[in-house]
């Protein structure tokens, strides 16, 4: 979990845990309680996609301490979304996201004002 964890990241665990509680009043197999188990699922899901993104955004923030390695970036990576909990594809377009990101990083690095000499 992040030190300062976004209001929208606070939000949408607090929606998960609602509709968790709420999950629980209703009758084990009922649809209402399926429902609400939904919800939370996903709930869940937006509150680690937002966590996702502003650990990105700390990340970058972070331009002093750069270039971080591809192992720095996976690793933080891994602590918001671990990969056994996704599926190949989605493993694969992380992965692909973050080399794609970690190129941009270090050139603007290494020319932070977007320069090309010209």
């Amino acid at each position: 979990m992040l030190k300062n964890p976004s209001d929208g990241l606070l939000e949408c665990l607090q929606h998960a845990e609602e509709c968790g509680r709420r999950a629980t009043t209703r009758p084990a197999g009922s649809p209402a309680r399926l429902d609400y188990l939904q919800l939370e699922a996903r709930w869940r899901a937006l509150a680690r996609s937002i966590e996702f993104s502003d650990r990105l955004e700390d990340l970058s923030n972070k331009s002093s301490d750069w270039p971080f390695t591809m192992e720095q970036i996976g690793r933080e990576l891994q602590k918001i979304w671990p990969t056994g909990d996704m599926s190949p594809l989605l493993r694969e377009l992380f992965a692909d996201v973050a080399r794609e990101w970690a190129t941009a990083m270090r050139r603007n690095h290494q020319d932070p004002h977007g320069d090309s000499g010209d």
